[in-house]
């Protein structure tokens, strides 16, 4: 079952243009960033740390926060689930990769809440990706933040 901090954060999210870093504008990565430094209180640098591109997050992020599950192409059954990050491996023609928040898994792909770094000016938004597609590549695998380092703020009452 999804923390009710991190179902609060995505209900919230939508809309919102997030940039932690101030740099390079409104990237996928600052999403992720902005998600951790909001649930753990501690900031981005140290809860996810930097990254040239959105595809090394599953080896650079602390195992201190975050769950590491890799996409294991042969098991349909192996989903993502709400609040989990998905982390694309990129394109010859964009081997940045891309990463989102996830709203819902089928076998057809995620239902995500993605701010795409391809636009920069474009916040918060949900959009339907699939596992393996022009502009992002791949799904390698995806990260889930560690309900231990969930800080409570009362989302639970609010739900």
């Amino acid at each position: 079952m999804t923390n009710p901090e991190v179902i609060e954060w995505l209900r919230t999210a939508e809309g919102v243009s997030m940039n932690p870093d101030r740099a390079h504008g409104f990237q996928c990565v600052d999403a992720i960033d902005q998600f951790a430094q909001d649930l753990t209180g501690v900031h981005w640098t140290e809860s996810v740390g930097g990254v040239v591109g959105a595809n090394q997050l599953l080896d650079r992020v602390p195992d201190k926060y975050w769950i590491r599950i890799d996409n294991d192409n042969s098991n349909p059954h192996q989903l993502p689930v709400m609040g989990d990050w998905v982390v694309y491996g990129g394109t010859p023609a964009q081997p940045y990769g891309h990463v989102a928040a996830v709203l819902a898994a089928t076998t057809l792909g995620p239902k995500v809440l993605q701010q795409d770094g391809a636009y920069r000016t474009k916040p918060m938004h949900v959009a339907y990706l699939k596992w393996d597609q022009e502009g992002t590549g791949p799904i390698l695998g995806w990260l889930r933040l560690k309900d231990s380092v969930i800080r409570d703020t009362g989302a639970a009452a609010r739900i």
